[in-house]
């Protein structure tokens, strides 16, 4: 299997295109050039050369949310500044129900992909999941539906999933988030567990996954995605995995100033990098993410150069 480039090595994931551009527009490289990264790129540049100086080979560019559609000369901006400077683009979407898993979720993620001549595609799925006081509800069968939409659309080897970081811990029985993703390990290239460490690990984890503190220590970003990728692989998932970081404050996180440590105490601490096949970031940037601190941390921890899995 050969996996799509959008789905290799270091990158990000970008919330909103305009927002993310807006937030380095006045970028200093510093290996020079102009702020905002000038004229090049257009004005995706100041991101763009961000990326580059971040060692990004990859950015996954959202086209919808459950709320519809995003900004198209803004989202097609990001992505012709990306593709033009050579990094690899995957669109992405969120879709909240399973009812709707059709109408806004394949019939979008085609549409958007097509207009932004997209061959890859990663769908947030996160069964149980509350938003606007409704909790995402899937079924096996709307979800294997959806799936098989993406993967006759895109292929297998170009489709992952974004998902819990420990199913265990969302298995509520009305929308099982382990078995559905069972479900559809043969049908996706790759999953992206979204190891956002807050403070984690704590009690729930080490309950659910019969993990150790010893091993896996308490409120430590290093420990929470080595026991992410290891709660995974005991669920019985051989699907290679793309880890999604925390680069963002507010949401019940700790303040900025402490997940700037955590982005660099990671970034120069963890070790495992053969266990997976590619690393990011939630999220690029705009409000309370990726802090001017943070691009530094990773700029100065070369995740572009780590030794990540083939596969």
């Amino acid at each position: 299997m050969a996996i799509h480039p959008a789905f290799r090595g270091h990158g990000t994931f970008c919330y909103l295109a305009k927002e993310t551009m807006d937030a380095y527009r006045k970028y200093q490289s510093p290996n020079g050039g102009p702020p905002g990264g000038g004229s090049t790129w257009q004005g995706a540049g100041g991101f763009v050369q961000a990326a580059l100086d971040m060692g990004m080979s990859h950015v996954w560019v959202r086209l919808f949310g459950d709320e519809g559609k995003m900004d198209q000369a803004a989202t097609k901006m990001l992505v012709d500044g990306l593709r033009g400077a050579g990094i690899n683009v995957a669109g992405w979407g969120y879709t909240h129900q399973g009812a709707s898993w059709k109408s806004k979720g394949l019939n979008w993620a085609t549409e958007e992909s097509d207009r932004y001549a997209l061959d890859a595609f990663v769908a947030d799925l996160e069964p149980n999941r509350t938003l606007a006081g409704t909790k995402s509800k899937w079924t096996q069968a709307q979800l294997n539906d959806y799936i098989a939409g993406l993967t006759q659309k895109f292929g297998r080897d170009n489709v992952g999933v974004s998902a819990w970081p420990v199913l265990k811990i969302q298995n509520d029985p009305a929308s099982p988030s382990l078995s559905l993703m069972r479900g559809i390990a043969g049908g996706v290239a790759m999953f992206a567990p979204q190891a956002y460490w807050m403070k984690y690990p704590t009690k729930i984890h080490y309950q659910e996954t019969g993990f150790s503190r010893e091993e896996y220590p308490p409120d430590n970003p290093e420990a929470f995605v080595r026991l992410v990728v290891d709660a995974w692989r005991a669920d019985g998932f051989t699907n290679p995995l793309v880890i999604t970081g925390q680069a963002y404050w507010g949401e019940n996180a700790p303040p900025k100033s402490v997940m700037e440590a955590k982005i660099g105490a990671f970034a120069s601490g963890f070790r495992e990098w053969g266990k997976i096949v590619g690393f990011n970031w939630w999220h690029a940037g705009g409000s309370k993410a990726m802090s001017d601190a943070m691009v530094q941390a990773l700029i100065a921890g070369k995740l572009g150069g780590k030794p990540y899995a083939s596969a």
